[in-house]
């Protein structure tokens, strides 16, 4: 006599909807968003999207890129800092010459850095040889 059980093969695949359908459903729902690159956003309609690229003396408004942003602006940057690249990196920070010691030859602007000169009066340079306690400039 052979007992067959009609209820076991139903009851194996509601045990395996079960405990594999929420890794299931991430599996598809992560395969059916798109995967945007560094500097893409994405869109409403589903794609990913260029970010807004920004002219030098510019940045974005926001952070964008990797699937996040899409409504950054590009905006002026700030006082202190510049941008000398069409990008949609953000400002960077001027370079301060009085705190290497160094002459200040052309002040920072939005699109270009500090250029700083000779060593302030007094000072040597960092490389010169040491041959009594003096004070360095970088």
């Amino acid at each position: 006599m052979e007992i067959i059980c009609l209820n076991c093969d139903l009851s194996i695949f509601f045990t395996f909807i079960l405990l594999l359908g929420p890794f299931l459903f991430l599996f598809i729902t992560l395969n059916l968003i798109p995967r945007c690159d560094q500097t893409e956003y994405l869109h409403h309609n589903g794609t990913c999207v260029a970010c807004p690229v920004c002219k030098p003396g510019e940045q974005l408004s926001g952070d964008c890129g990797f699937g996040y942003g899409g409504d950054g602006v590009c905006i002026p940057c700030e006082a202190g800092t510049f941008s000398t690249d069409t990008s949609v990196d953000p400002c960077r920070r001027c370079t301060q010459c009085n705190l290497l010691n160094r002459l200040a030859l052309a002040a920072c602007s939005p699109t270009s850095d500090s250029v700083c000169g000779h060593c302030l009066p007094g000072l040597v340079p960092s490389t010169a040889p040491e041959k009594t306690p003096v004070a360095f400039c970088y």
